[in-house]
């Protein structure tokens, strides 16, 4: 029997399309909500104050090494909005915040909509290290709101005036760990930029290994399906409400969660509020479009901002980290991601990034005295460092 006999939830129709592969399920997942977020942009809104509309556009980073997938889900997300591009306006490629503000001002002046999707399978590609990508973050961090009472001004002795009215940007992107600390300044990533976005990081198992992709026999009546409904979207417009039962979940949660204890996420957790109401739109729209906030859909909302949350002290801690401190934590992750490495390999990998035999063998002996890994030897008498499973606990990069 086809899913389309159990379901007519667009996420977990796309999931049930994308098949069985090493691509991380929640990395589909992620752009299946950015991809309805586009489609819909600023069309929808729920009113948290009565003269504001708060709208569900996305900034959704997929964070993980080369070649886990990232580009994979982005591509099958983008693959649905071809036909569809005056609608959700995709854009892919090298942008700075002068070419986003040409591009905006130019389809204003066409009268098109003044939403983007921003697409950057690989964000050191797409968005340039320094000043340039400072500017782009910044302004992308001032147009996340959507609803603006004065039209945005950007005037140049060369280009003249550039005016935007109401931008409603949504962002899908892809990179790692280094490349994000690059790309993004590091007063962003520990202040309120990084608070608006997503980072859904995962981990590559080298052990999880699928040689065929498995595809459901259903996928083509579900992708005309998929298709058929994401078109929809983009021809819809009006305001949600939450439902009685929805508004005592929602106060329940706001109300009781505990604030951080680290100060550098405080920006994230003010703003969780709005984005487990973005998600919840965004849920909304998955199931039907009746524009009624149901329980279920902020409770699955909940789930969702501590999962795109969850890293966010790490990745702040790796771009305030010292190179030094840097390399240590590769060291870590190599033998944890390898489960266990023999030596001559490990020190091929962190000679590198500039970290010799001597300071190799401090920082193994510090990983042993703390139990994280044990030395072994390997069938040919060599030595081989195993990583230390240990349940419920998270390992520091020593010191």
């Amino acid at each position: 029997m086809s899913i389309l006999n159990e379901t007519r939830n667009i996420i977990r129709l796309y999931l049930h399309h994308v098949g069985k592969s090493e691509v991380p399920d929640a990395y589909h997942l992620w752009s299946c909500l950015s991809l309805v977020a586009a489609c819909v942009a600023d069309r929808v809104w729920l009113r948290k104050f009565v003269d504001t509309r708060l709208s569900p556009n996305l900034y959704v980073l997929l964070v993980g090494a080369p070649g886990i997938g990232k580009g994979n889900s982005i591509n099958v997300a983008t693959k649905f909005v071809r036909g569809l591009t005056k609608k959700v306006q995709p854009y892919a490629g090298n942008i700075t915040k002068q070419a986003l503000i040409d591009e905006l001002s130019f389809r204003q002046r066409k009268k098109l909509p003044s939403n983007i999707w921003l697409v950057s399978p690989e964000l050191g590609d797409d968005v340039p290290p320094g000043p340039l990508g400072e500017d782009l973050l910044r302004f992308l961090t001032k147009i996340y709101e959507c609803d603006f009472s004065l039209p945005i001004k950007e005037r140049t002795r060369k280009h003249g005036l550039h005016e935007i009215h109401n931008p409603c940007p949504n962002w899908l992107g892809g990179t790692n760990e280094e490349w994000l600390t690059l790309s993004l300044p590091r007063y962003a990533i520990g202040g309120g930029s990084l608070a608006r976005i997503a980072l859904i990081k995962a981990v590559y198992d080298p052990a999880y290994r699928i040689h065929s992709i498995t595809y459901p026999f259903d996928r083509d009546k579900v992708v005309e399906h998929l298709y058929e409904r994401i078109k929809e979207l983009c021809f819809i417009s009006g305001e949600f409400r939450l439902s009685p039962e929805a508004k005592v979940v929602d106060e329940q949660w706001y109300m009781g969660r505990e604030a951080p204890e680290d100060e550098s996420v405080l920006p994230s957790w003010k703003r969780q509020h709005d984005f487990v109401l973005k998600l919840s739109m965004v849920l909304s729209l998955a199931d039907d479009l009746d524009f009624v906030i149901q329980p279920g859909h902020i409770k699955r909302a909940q789930v969702l901002a501590r999962e795109a949350y969850k890293d966010l002290p790490d990745i702040i801690s790796y771009a305030s980290a010292t190179p030094e401190t840097k390399g240590l934590d590769y060291i870590m992750r190599a033998i944890r991601n390898a489960g266990e490495i023999p030596h001559y390999i490990l020190l091929r990998k962190v000679s590198n990034r500039g970290i010799n035999k001597r300071r190799l063998i401090e920082v193994i002996d510090t990983l042993v005295q703390q139990k994280d890994i044990k030395r072994a030897s390997s069938a040919h008498g060599g030595v081989i460092y195993v990583w230390v499973k240990r349940q419920g606990r998270v390992t520091r990069p020593p010191t």
